[in-house]
């Protein structure tokens, strides 16, 4: 199977990973910048019992061939992506294999 076309992995973002807390209880981050990824961020108009209003989200796409650094792992809730001025925690993430190898991962981003 192909890789995800290069013309849709124009986007770069950073991934910020949670690594420990300091003596405050505020997170230490280590920070990688993802490149040749496809970020899609909007709004979910839906409203929830936690909040009023709209709720950010957004889908990253991470190609195993094409996107850097190569080996990136997605640890939900323990990571932040940054695209733009916005920043989003990951939620989750799907590994999509064909014939037993990594092709592309999708991570859900939300509210951070």
């Amino acid at each position: 199977m192909k890789s995800i076309p290069s013309r849709l992995l124009k986007d770069s973002c950073l991934l910020m990973t949670e690594v420990s807390r300091d003596k405050w209880g505020k997170p230490v981050y280590e920070e990688a910048r993802l490149e040749n990824v496809c970020v899609q961020v909007g709004i979910s108009g839906e409203e929830s019992s936690l909040s009023e209003g709209n709720i950010p989200f957004g889908v990253l796409y991470f190609d195993a061939e094409k996107s850097r650094p190569a080996g990136v792992d997605f640890l939900p809730l323990k990571q932040v992506v940054t695209f733009g001025e916005r920043s989003f925690r990951v939620l989750s993430c799907e590994r999509f294999c064909f014939e037993g190898r990594l092709h592309h991962m999708k991570v859900r981003l939300g509210r951070k």
